[in-house]
């Protein structure tokens, strides 16, 4: 069996990391906190990364879970302020449901959906939204927006809202949905965890104490050592539960589970030794590192914490 990217999929790889370092800049972030990103959204469209996951007769790719994970790594690594996860998880169950005019606009970033992980939970960008979901028993419910209110989150690129009404059930299987949702999360958390060991092994080399970088200190390797190998472990168990997914494995729910506990657990482990690394500077506004700190935070509790999904893999093995 070959482990690894095939060729067209390194070739996807390349071309969203390419978007996306000159699309998702600090700059572009920081901006998003004031003024919401709506540009970003035909410039995802016009470069198919809103379609990675929508059938072809929605415009889309078409393109399973295994294709798409890798370019949801790059979407964490440069912590994009837009709700791809959303579209990711959302477009295939429109296209499903017989919503092609708004599935197709979704693909061309002239339409935007967000989910929230149920009808009564927070729901992401939904200022920004056409239609705001949240799967349930029964489908996808789709909720009134109109009086949502806006609440206090620690990642202010990324705004959060409550206060839904359900209006209208969408008659599509909302497992699917939930477990896209998931994995995409799954897939950001590990691309921001490895962006900050970047950021802390650049400023480890950089920051002198005494004469010498502080990362001529072991204690401070030993840190970025074990930070590193968190997220290396994390990363194999997001491509295991794509193929699950893909190949409609009824160990699916088990292996994205164990993909989003393991993904959390790393975030943290790069979280806390990014941070110690750099000090209390590093949780400051002037401070890159901040933004991927914040978003982590939020990532690490969406769809389920790390305890959520370990309870459920424990179960799924009858532990």
């Amino acid at each position: 069996m070959h482990f690894a990217l095939s060729e067209e999929q390194q070739a996807i790889a390349a071309s969203v990391d390419e978007v996306l370092a000159a699309e998702s800049t600090p700059a572009v972030i920081r901006e998003s906190e004031s003024k919401r990103p709506l540009a970003l959204f035909s410039t995802l469209g016009e470069v198919g990364l809103l379609g990675l996951a929508l059938p072809e007769a929605a415009d889309g790719l078409g393109l399973g879970a295994c294709d798409w994970v890798r370019p949801l790594i790059s979407a964490g690594f440069y912590a994009l302020p837009v709700p791809l996860t959303d579209a990711i998880a959302v477009g295939p169950a429109l296209a499903a449901a017989g919503k092609l005019d708004l599935a197709r606009a979704l693909c061309a970033g002239e339409a935007r959906v967000s989910l929230a992980p149920s009808p009564r939970g927070l729901a992401q960008d939904a200022d920004l939204a056409d239609l705001v979901v949240a799967p349930s028993a029964d489908g996808l419910v789709v909720l009134d927006a109109s009086a949502a209110v806006r609440q206090n989150s620690v990642d202010r690129a990324r705004w959060a809202f409550s206060g839904f009404r359900p209006v209208d059930t969408l008659s599509v299987d909302a497992t699917p949905v939930r477990l896209r949702a998931t994995l995409a999360t799954a897939a950001q958390l590990v691309g921001g965890a490895r962006r900050m060991v970047e950021l802390a092994t650049a400023y480890a080399k950089a920051r002198r104490q005494f004469g010498k970088p502080i990362g001529a200190q072991q204690a401070v390797q030993h840190r970025l050592a074990n930070a590193l190998l968190a997220v290396s472990f994390a990363e194999p168990t997001l491509y295991k539960a794509a193929w699950s997914l893909d190949s409609a494995s009824p160990d699916a729910p088990r292996d994205v589970s164990t993909a989003k506990a393991l993904a959390s657990d790393a975030a943290r482990v790069c979280r806390n030794a990014a941070l110690q690394v750099h000090g209390a500077i590093g949780y400051t506004i002037e401070c890159d590192l901040q933004l991927w700190l914040t978003r982590s935070i939020v990532l690490e509790r969406l769809f389920g914490s790390s305890g959520t999904h370990e309870a459920a893999v424990a179960d799924a093995l009858n532990l």
